[in-house]
């Protein structure tokens, strides 16, 4: 049963989106980690056009380390979309779940700062124009906007 939800786990994978966002926004070295996983439907503004902002990693890189569009906790029974609007600069200092259905804009100059274990579990908005600081171990509920 557990090799049968593995399985099952990897066709909720969006390959293409999650290939394209990792050669886009690393160095080579850094992007054949996989560090970014992209779950299920996701878009993702200005990643081909030279607007596109930055993914900054301050720890030891690992594969799966962010994960867009993942289901977390409760399922609705439903599919949201997720997007990100990267202009800005995101900085990650560990392990985060970004929840389905999550809307992530972070303005040009802005920063977004995630430290460990962050958890949003879905259909949240996240609005950086300034800069927005997430703690260690920060779990966001359903439909919250920042």
């Amino acid at each position: 049963m557990d090799i049968i939800n593995k399985i099952l786990k990897l066709f909720e994978i969006n390959i293409i989106k999650t290939i394209l966002l990792n050669f886009r926004l690393f160095p080579f070295r850094v992007a054949v980690k996989i560090p970014i996983i992209v779950y299920g439907r996701y878009y993702v503004y200005n990643i081909m056009s030279l607007q596109r902002g930055q993914i900054e990693l301050r720890c030891p890189c690992k594969t799966g380390m962010v994960r867009l569009n993942r289901r977390i906790g409760v399922n609705l029974g439903c599919r949201l979309r997720g997007t990100l609007c990267l202009q800005g600069k995101i900085i990650i200092e560990g392990i985060c779940d970004i929840g389905q259905g999550c809307n992530l804009t972070i303005r040009k100059g802005a920063k977004l700062y995630v430290s460990d274990r962050l958890s949003i579990t879905g259909a949240s908005k996240i609005h950086v124009y300034e800069h927005v600081r997430f703690g260690r171990r920060v779990i966001i509920s359903w439909n919250v906007q920042i």
